[in-house]
């Protein structure tokens, strides 16, 4: 997205648009458009792209992308490259009224799914919010989670789905009168739910950002920091709070293992915050921006920068599920401290601690173990 008005010929809406450059031809031509070619009269944004380019999902506060866009609210749209056709993805679905449509919209790398994030209403509930899959192949929709704050002060946001479409990710906050209380990434696949949390022993770590590749892998943001004078979800309480710099963590939903990507080579923590993780689709490189200095040799420009971590030499561990957090265990193995909780065995929550001892007797000594 861009405020540039000197990126294509005749760009004169005083308005963001979306481009899409193609490296290969080296030309910029711009999507926020509608289907007949007029440009938009309201500003556009927060662009997704398909594997091979043909489709770009953008959120759009514009009336004249489609003719019946009759909402003066943000709604999200896909442009096909290909036909040049400018199509509605928020509308009435399920009998729900969008009125507003907020975040980033993902694209499935076929361009068949799209998610997306919007305020809604309809004749049987109060205005809420939700997390939506717009099929673009059977035009059908379909509410994937209710994002609103709930009875239980829960609140979910950051949908996105896998290239493939068969798994989905999304952040929920929850929180209760006075402080948050959890935070944590829910991934869907073909074999139910995998809650990847953050409190293990009083030690809270919230988890953003879910970036997803085919074949059930994932990146995430962690921020390991623990939170002293609150009661985490494992009971404790403490009277201080040390914060640590957010680091990047990889993921696969069938062994249900998590692994630090943002290291030095000893595989100690980035000294900086880490951020903004996006997975390849095959699962095997992860981007990540980062303030930190020790991630590579010779950086010394004092500034964020790009990396890129390949992690086919080592992939996501595998889950050692040999000990039982209902049991009183004197020692955790984790990377580090992180509980993966998997709660679709048979309807009984399970707690696995993952095979990693970086950092685990730091970890320990803060938890008091």
């Amino acid at each position: 997205e861009s405020d540039a008005s000197n990126l294509v010929p005749n760009d004169t809406n005083m308005t963001r648009d979306i481009f899409v450059h193609d490296l290969v031809l080296a030309e910029t031509t711009r999507v926020s458009v509608s289907s007949e070619g007029e440009q938009s009269n309201r500003w556009s944004g927060a662009a997704a792209i398909s594997a091979n380019g043909q489709y770009i999902a953008f959120i759009s506060g514009a009336s004249n992308l489609v003719n019946d866009d009759v909402e003066m609210f943000p709604d999200v749209f896909v442009y096909d490259r290909h036909s040049r056709e400018t199509t509605l993805v928020t509308g009435d679905m399920l009998g729900k009224t969008y009125i507003d449509a907020y975040g980033a919209p993902s694209i499935s790398g076929n361009g068949r799914y799209v998610t997306f994030e919007a305020y809604y209403s309809d004749p049987t509930e109060e205005f809420t919010s939700g997390s939506f899959v717009y099929d673009r192949w059977t035009e059908e929709g379909s509410l994937w989670v209710n994002n609103s704050y709930d009875e239980g002060n829960t609140q979910n946001r950051n949908f996105v789905l896998s290239p493939d479409g068969r798994y989905g990710a999304i952040e929920t906050y929850e929180y209760d009168a006075y402080h948050p209380t959890e935070n944590y990434i829910t991934m869907e696949g073909p074999n139910g739910w995998w809650k990847i949390t953050h409190c293990g022993f009083g030690i809270c770590w919230p988890f953003y950002s879910p970036s997803l590749a085919t074949g059930g892998n994932a990146a995430f943001e962690v921020w390991p920091s623990v939170y002293f004078g609150h009661e985490c979800p494992g009971g404790d309480w403490y009277d201080e709070y040390d914060e640590k710099p957010e680091q990047i963590y990889t993921g696969n939903y069938w062994t249900r293992g998590i692994r630090l990507i943002s290291s030095d080579e000893a595989g100690n923590w980035a000294n900086g915050d880490s951020f903004d993780p996006a997975i390849s689709a095959d699962g095997r490189h992860i981007a990540f921006g980062s303030n930190a200095t020790n991630l590579v040799s010779g950086d010394t420009n004092g500034k964020a920068d790009i990396f890129v971590y390949d992690q086919t030499p080592m992939p996501p561990i595998a889950v050692d599920d040999r000990y039982d957090v209902n049991k009183d265990q004197s020692l955790f193995v984790g990377a580090p401290g992180v509980v993966a909780n998997d709660n679709m065995a048979n309807g009984e929550p399970r707690t696995y601690y993952l095979a990693d001892d970086q950092h685990i007797h730091e970890l320990a000594s803060l938890a008091g173990i």
